[in-house]
């Protein structure tokens, strides 16, 4: 049915039903989280796939335990906003930062290495 993660008390986790009220559709697979000497199970997103946000914002690329990030691998992501402005480029923790460019409906691009310049702020907070 679904494959088991075990992540430390270190890692940020996002449970699915928190990413629900703001994902309006995703085909990135749910996985059933456990975190390492408790006995909590909850299900997030985890692996590469397509997010369609409800502010009609849509991302493609990896997903870590809820969290849009590029990983260790630096996989690059896609964002197209609703104004058709598209980023390609690296994640962090939800934050578009590292090597990227954005594409703009005008034809122009911005190339840059980003140091956190947008952030998906959505109740992302570390455990304890």
């Amino acid at each position: 049915m679904y494959n088991n993660v075990k992540v430390s008390n270190h890692e940020i986790c996002i449970p699915h039903k928190l990413l629900e009220t703001i994902i309006k559709e995703t085909d990135v697979e749910q996985l059933i989280i456990e975190e390492v000497d408790a006995e909590v199970f909850y299900k997030s997103l985890s692996g590469f796939g397509k997010i369609f946000f409800k502010n009609n914002i849509i991302y493609e690329g990896n997903v870590k335990n809820g969290v849009l990030d590029s990983g260790e691998e630096k996989t690059q992501c896609k964002i197209t906003f609703p104004n058709n402005t598209k980023y390609e480029g690296e994640m962090y923790l939800n934050q578009i930062t590292g090597h990227g460019t954005y594409y703009f409906p005008t034809g122009s691009m911005y190339l840059k290495h980003l140091n956190i310049f947008l952030n998906f702020n959505f109740f992302v907070k570390r455990r304890r």
